[in-house]
Formats: C-alpha cells, sequence, structure tokens
C-alpha cells in the first residue's frame, strides 16, 4: 500500500539520516497491511504492558545497565512515525535488510527465527538502528534495486552484552545464563553492543515481538 507523502518524506529522511553521507536514492517506500501479523504484535505489546505493571516498569535502553545511549532511530524519527510507539514497553523502529527474495515472504508470512541466519547473538531477528548497518544484509535485483524494512519492536526488558553468544532466547535476569533452573524472568531482548567502533543490532527472539511495517525500496548503483 502505498503511503501519503508526509509519511513517505519522514521514511525517506530516516533512512538517510541515519545512513550518513552518500545515501542510496529511494525508489519507493510501501506500508505492510497484513492484520494478522499486526495481530499478534499488538498482543505481544499487551503482554509486557502487564509485565509492566507487575513489575513496576521496564527500563529504558538509554538507562539500562551496559547499554551505550538511546536508540539513534528515536533522534531522527517524525513525531508523525514517533506518536505510535509506546516508550513504556521500549517500542521503536529499526531496519531490518534482507535479500530481494525474501521480501514477499516475510510481508505474507512474517519473520521465522528458525529460518533466521546465525548473528552475533544467535539465531533470532536482527533490527539496526542505522540503515547503513541493514543495508550489508541485502542484495539487488536486475535492476541494481535492494530492500529494507522499516520494522515496529517491542523489546521490553533488554539485556545488552558487548560478546558474541549462540542464544536462543534472552537470559535470566537473575543469573544471566540462557538456561537457568533456579529462576522465572528472562529478559525480553538483547543488545549486542560492540563498543564505539560496531553499529549496535537489537534482537527478538519471538516472531511476535515485531513487525514489518514499511519496505524502503532503493537504489545503490
Amino acid at each position: 500500500m502505498e503511503v501519503d507523502k508526509k509519511t513517505y518524506k519522514a521514511i525517506v529522511n530516516l533512512f538517510k539520516a541515519t545512513w550518513g553521507m552518500f545515501s542510496p536514492n529511494v525508489v519507493n517506500v510501501q506500508r505492510i497491511e497484513n492484520v494478522y501479523l499486526y495481530g499478534k504484535y499488538k498482543l505481544e505489546c499487551q503482554r509486557l504492558f502487564r509485565k509492566a505493571a507487575v513489575e513496576g516498569g521496564i527500563v529504558p535502553i538509554k538507562k539500562t545497565k551496559g547499554s551505550s545511549g538511546s536508540v539513534v532511530t528515536k533522534k531522527h524519527l517524525h513525531k508523525s512515525l514517533s506518536a505510535h510507539l509506546y516508550p513504556e514497553i521500549n517500542e521503536h523502529y529499526f531496519f531490518h535488510g534482507t535479500d530481494v527474495d525474501n521480501a514477499d515472504v516475510i510481508v505474507s508470512q512474517g519473520f521465522d527465527c528458525r529460518l533466521a541466519r546465525g548473528g552475533r547473538v544467535g539465531s533470532g531477528i536482527y533490527g539496526a538502528e542505522r540503515s547503513a548497518k541493514s543495508n550489508t544484509y541485502v542484495d539487488s535485483n536486475s535492476n541494481g534495486e535492494s530492500e529494507m524494512f522499516l520494522l515496529r519492536m517491542c523489546l521490553g526488558d533488554v539485556y545488552v552484552t558487548k560478546e558474541n553468544v549462540e542464544y536462543s532466547r534472552p537470559p535470566c535476569k537473575q543469573c544471566d545464563r540462557e538456561v537457568c533452573y533456579n529462576h522465572t524472568e528472562c529478559y525480553d531482548s538483547v543488545i549486542a553492543d560492540g563498543g564505539d567502533f560496531v553499529d549496535r543490532e537489537f534482537v527478538v527472539y519471538d516472531r511476535n515481538q515485531c513487525y514489518p511495517e514499511y519496505l524502503i525500496t532503493y537504489h545503490c548503483n
């Protein structure tokens, strides 16, 4: 579905601002209308709201132990987009690059962690706060066009690590172990933070914690 001019401009500006100099030309921006996937995502958001109410709130990413600061997309996000987010559950927009052939499958079926490539912190769904980072995971079609998603992700309680760990799910909140037999509460997501010279990646292991809301087509050549 085509987006209105205001939304188009907001997403293009976000794409270019998080790329840096010499950003590619955006060809098209489409809004994904998948009621089934969106419904699953909103149910997960509601679960995190209930969790926050019981546990007394969720710590913002910029105040989380080990975090290197606020999410970059938040700094460049137009208020017309940020107005629909819920910071109470650490909901943010992130970029996700993929092969052109995978884009239609994601639009219709959503993400599947079982098919995910292994990354810095295991086989989860990865979001980047910079479009240039997501561009490293894309390919191009015969016209030289690439595709990148702009996702909504509800991260909840985040665990920050600077190590490369093969997680299948977020670790325990008490002892930081992936498999723990002594405690019941786990984090909801993981941030792979490699320091000043490596872009952070934001990872969920439950497909319902993200929704591919926009598809950006751009020309790198």
